[in-house]
């Protein structure tokens, strides 16, 4: 093996580990919020936006009942509807875990406002709503080296 050789095997070997190893910025967990991590708009965050700051739907009567901060959409009226049209109006980065660099993934908390259209009966029919919530993201790498999140 040439010195020229072992040298270029250095770089690359360097440039592996520091590649794979490296922790999402502050500006790639933002846009991997915005771009993926917005699939589904959380549905309490609905249940705030459609029912008000304090209430939600019971699954089973219907009844309006006190919205519970703590359960994520367990308690919510609309579970996941199908969304369009988001646009982002502030992703706040409130809280970063550590970097676990072999599965190469980071859980974020972060506080996002914005818009959306959300099809709440499953219909077709659009509704414009305007969400402003807190939630965990799991922020990882994709096979093709792209920042994505996903709601926890």
């Amino acid at each position: 093996m040439t010195k020229r050789t072992l040298v270029f095997l250095c770089l690359i070997f360097v440039f592996l580990i520091v590649g794979c190893s490296k922790a999402p910025s502050d500006a790639n967990i933002k846009e991997a919020i915005e771009s993926s991590g917005l699939s589904v708009i959380p549905g309490k965050w609905i249940d705030k936006a459609v029912l008000g700051e304090q209430m939600t739907g019971d699954k089973m009567t219907g009844a309006l009942v006190p919205l519970d901060e703590s359960k994520k959409s367990a308690m919510s009226m609309y579970k996941n509807p199908k969304n369009r049209n988001v646009k982002t109006e502030l992703i706040e980065i409130q809280k970063k875990g550590e970097f676990h660099s072999k599965e190469k993934y980071l859980l974020v908390t972060a506080k996002v406002k914005g818009t959306s259209e959300i099809d709440l009966l499953g219909m077709n029919i659009w509704n414009p709503i305007h969400f402003d919530g807190v939630g965990e993201y799991k922020v990882f790498l994709d096979d093709y080296g792209k920042w994505q999140a996903q709601y926890q």
